[in-house]
């Protein structure tokens, strides 16, 4: 039987200091964790602080496009340029921290997005 995989929502809703905000997630490169906060990076170089943990993002992003490489970065797979064993570079260049407790979960979650794709 083929995996089925559940819609994912195209958008998230988040709370910033100036409100709610609504992304789309196609536009989300990674977010960073900064204290009780954190920061959203934007493929068009904007950030959005906002008041949620990595956890809560977590729950929210679907694992295949997403993954908590770090427990203070949560990147989206699909800018990945390369990664060895220790970080990920994503398509802007930016070098991510993957912590070496999930480098085998890393590499089942692109070859699931790989399959995805195929």
């Amino acid at each position: 039987m083929d995996h089925v995989r559940p819609l994912q929502p195209l958008i998230i809703e988040v709370k910033t200091p100036d409100g709610f905000k609504i992304l789309r997630l196609n536009s989300i490169l990674y977010i960073e964790a900064v204290r009780k906060c954190s920061i959203v990076y934007l493929i068009d170089f904007n950030t959005i602080i906002t008041y949620h943990m990595l956890k809560w993002y977590e729950i929210k992003l679907l694992k295949s496009d997403f993954f908590r490489c770090h427990n203070s970065y949560i990147i989206n797979c699909r800018f990945i340029d390369c990664y060895n064993n220790k970080e990920i570079m994503l398509k802007d260049k930016k070098k991510i921290s993957l912590s070496r407790n999930r480098v085998s979960s890393f590499k089942e979650n692109l070859k699931y997005l790989h399959e995805e794709f195929s």
